[in-house]
């Protein structure tokens, strides 16, 4: 059977105008399933990627909260800081003033206690986070994380 031989073609053709009652409908039949089967597999990979990207958008949603808890953290401790230099300083003036070192040095000590314990309570809080997880050893019950 050799396709560049025009007998070949001619019988094809001769079989389609006479049986084109049996031939058409079996082609747009397959033309049918071949579209069907198409769309299903796009409209699945369509699917998985749009899932993708709403997992994205969640994560990214949740890394910019996360990022505005670190500023608001940072402010606060810029704030304590401040605070305590302006201690510090005033204890310099009153040792500077002639106040008993040993009263001063306590003061000094006490409020850089104070604010070191309320630095580290500000800074050591865990940042919560409630986004997809992404990969299987992080995954807790109910979905959520701490990084």
């Amino acid at each position: 059977m050799d396709l560049r031989d025009p007998k070949i073609w001619t019988d094809a053709f001769a079989v389609v105008v006479t049986a084109w009652p049996i031939v058409v409908p079996l082609v747009g039949l397959t033309s049918w399933v071949t579209w069907w089967i198409r769309g299903t597999m796009n409209k699945a990979v369509t699917d998985g990627l749009k899932a993708r990207i709403d997992g994205m958008n969640a994560t990214a949603n949740n890394l910019r909260s996360q990022n505005d808890v670190l500023k608001e953290r940072l402010l606060s401790a810029q704030e304590k800081r401040a605070e305590i230099t302006e201690k510090v300083a005033s204890l310099e003036a009153q040792l500077s003033a002639g106040a008993k070192p040993e009263v001063a040095v306590s003061n000094t000590i006490a409020a850089i206690a104070s604010a070191n314990n309320e630095l580290s309570a500000i800074l050591s809080g865990p940042i919560p986070y409630s986004g997809p997880v992404l990969s299987e050893d992080k995954a807790t019950e109910d979905g959520a994380s701490t990084l």
